[in-house]
């Protein structure tokens, strides 16, 4: 008996982006926050990409394995806090116009739809379908 569904999940998360003051190179790290997931890269751009990366499989392993993504936890209070004052006081401003050598903590929100089939046996979500994502122009403060 085949109970297959389809389904849609839908994950929101502002993102904070901002250089590393500990890293000796120039490295950007990127925090997905709702899934408390961080990643890093040489550019603002870069490290929003790995992000991505890092988030749609850290999210595909949990649905294949059926857990719930949320329950990774999320980041802590202070990440937030940062997040807030960047939007209350930043200025809007592209992710492409950051130039490397930035001083910038930048906002900004990641949209993820994964869809996938859910089976009463777990089967994994082929590796090759990435899911879709949106990202909005960032806050800068």
């Amino acid at each position: 008996m085949n109970n297959a569904q389809e389904q849609r999940v839908l994950l929101t998360s502002w993102v904070l982006v901002e250089r590393d003051p500990e890293a000796d190179e120039n490295l950007w790290v990127s925090h997905f926050l709702e899934l408390d997931i961080i990643s890093q890269g040489r550019t603002p751009q870069h490290a929003m990409q790995m992000l991505v990366e890092a988030v749609a499989l850290a999210v595909t392993d949990d649905l294949n394995e059926g857990l719930d993504p949320a329950a990774r936890g999320r980041a802590p209070q202070e990440q937030f806090d940062k997040m807030l004052k960047v939007v209350n006081e930043g200025k809007q401003i592209k992710l492409s116009d950051v130039a490397n050598d930035s001083d910038f903590v930048l906002a900004t929100q990641l949209t993820f739809a994964f869809d996938f089939v859910a089976h009463e046996v777990n089967q994994p979500i082929p590796t090759d379908r990435m899911p879709s994502f949106v990202s909005q122009d960032a806050c800068a403060a």
